[in-house]
């Protein structure tokens, strides 16, 4: 008797924490934030090709970025870039481009401030020559 209400409290208990679990994800979820990148980019020594992206933050340091296009997706342990934006129409992407190459370098919105660190990838494209040619910024919206 004894052992089957351990068992029946264990079981309640796994419950809750599930419930709490999906609950918190799905609260993520609605501070999604999307884009429409016109370019193909890389995040480290990943490539991802031009189209629409949800950017979401899983917990404290990471930060997934996935196509709505296709199964690609990313996470990035990333470092803070300041403060959060207030307003989700301000929300946007940062990319640093060596010749027709671009890499994500920030994400910016009131759920996600993420500085992603320089890559091998975007070093190699630096001791090959190429110097940053430009700072392009991509705006979001708010996932629905």
């Amino acid at each position: 008797m004894l052992k089957h209400s351990y068992k029946v409290i264990t079981l309640a208990v796994i419950l809750t924490l599930s419930a709490v679990i999906v609950s918190a994800g799905s609260a993520g979820a609605s501070d999604s934030i999307t884009f429409d990148v016109p370019f193909d980019f890389q995040i480290g020594n990943n490539k991802f090709e031009k189209g629409s992206y949800r950017v979401t933050r899983e917990n404290q340091n990471t930060v997934r970025i996935e196509s709505l296009d296709s199964t690609d997706a990313a996470f990035i342990l990333a470092g803070r870039s300041g403060d959060r934006l207030n307003s989700f129409s301000q929300s946007q992407l940062t990319f640093y481009k060596y010749g027709e190459r671009y890499f994500l370098r920030e994400v910016k919105s009131p759920a996600v401030s993420a500085e992603i660190n320089e890559s091998k990838s975007e070093k190699a494209v630096q001791k090959e020559g190429y110097e940053k040619l430009a700072k392009v910024t991509v705006k979001g919206k708010k996932a629905k």
